[in-house]
């Protein structure tokens, strides 16, 4: 059974945040290319992995978000004249490095105590 997008309110906000149309397309539905000629097909996705996509997707975005806000903040804090690596490894001075602990947003309080 194909799977349809709920709410499309809720749909029509992401696709502006990620200035993008077609988010539901995306999420229901699974394009292959088959063959020499590569042809191209859509097969309507169940409802699981309309799921999965959807994970997939959240993950992915939030990566992106976490990665870039790690960098900006790198960036402000580096010395002026500061070339950023391209190595992965650390500029001389200051720098921050974040931790994301997964499930640790399950707690109702979210502190710094619950590290140490």
């Amino acid at each position: 059974r194909a799977s349809k997008v709920s709410n499309s309110d809720v749909i029509a906000k992401a696709e502006a945040l990620l200035g993008m149309t077609g988010l539901s397309r995306v999420l229901t539905v699974r394009r292959v290319q088959a063959g020499a000629r590569a042809s191209v097909y859509e097969k309507p996705l169940n409802p699981e992995q309309a799921g999965r996509a959807r994970d997939a997707l959240s993950k992915r975005v939030y990566d992106r978000l976490f990665s870039w806000i790690v960098k900006s903040i790198n960036e402000c804090v580096a010395p002026p004249g500061a070339a950023p690596p391209t190595d992965g490894s650390r500029v001389a001075g200051k720098w921050i490095g974040l931790l994301d602990i997964f499930g640790f947003e399950i707690f109702s309080s979210n502190s710094l105590e619950q590290l140490l």
